[in-house]
């Protein structure tokens, strides 16, 4: 699988949020379709310096951007390199920094992995029944396509009571029976209202699933792939 460097720059970031996919204020909105991991050169970080970086997208194409993922790091930093998570984007993302406190020349590389395509998207009113959302069903069901897959919901709607159920399921081999090989349960606002987790490699008989445990919430969702 090639890897290619999509974006790099270098700047003296201070109280503006810096797009480091245009190397101007942002976020701004870029649509290539990718596999993408920052790497950030935070050499010039010293004590009382407050560096944050965030990570924009759209669950779906017709989705508006929200906040993916953020990080704040402090004063000098050991090692001087931050790597990031590898994140399957699409739809309209960013990657950005801000400065909380001083004014930081940070570097970045944003390398490219892998190309990935959109395998299910829709979106619900999630109940107390539990939904697939492979087959925008009742859930779980047992997709058999093969690939290493990443889900990206916009849980926006939820609010103070709400709690939402996320579930991956899978056969560990074909002949075994398909148990929970993940599960996270949402509570009350988000403060990012894209949620997503790491990319995992499924095969045998696998759905990912939603369930409202209390309120009734609407979901849009992605669940992209590569390979």
């Amino acid at each position: 699988m090639p890897v290619s460097e999509a974006f790099a720059g270098s700047e003296a970031v201070s109280t503006t949020e810096h797009s480091m996919t245009t190397d101007t204020a942002g976020p701004d909105v870029e649509t290539s379709d990718g596999a993408f991991q920052p790497f950030l050169d935070l050499t010039d970080m010293i004590a009382g310096d407050q560096l944050q970086i965030r990570c924009y997208e759209k669950a779906t194409s017709g989705g508006t951007q929200r906040l993916v993922e953020e990080w704040t790091r402090f004063g000098a930093q050991s090692p001087k390199v931050l790597v990031l998570p590898t994140l399957m984007l699409m739809h309209g993302w960013d990657w950005t920094l801000d400065a909380l406190a001083g004014t930081i020349t940070v570097t970045w590389s944003i390398r490219k992995v892998a190309t990935p395509t959109e395998a299910f998207t829709g979106s619900e009113a999630v109940a107390a029944t539990e939904h697939s959302m492979v087959t925008d069903t009742a859930g779980p069901d047992v997709e058999t396509s093969d690939g290493v897959f990443q889900p990206f919901l916009d849980v926006v709607d939820m609010i103070a009571g709400d709690q939402l159920q996320i579930r991956v399921y899978e056969k560990i081999q074909a002949a075994d029976t398909q148990a929970v090989v993940y599960e996270q349960i949402l509570t009350g606002a988000q403060s990012k209202p894209i949620w997503t987790c790491p990319a995992l490699t499924l095969l045998h008989g696998w759905d990912m699933t939603i369930k409202a445990l209390a309120g009734t919430i609407s979901v849009e969702w992605s669940i992209r792939k590569v390979g």
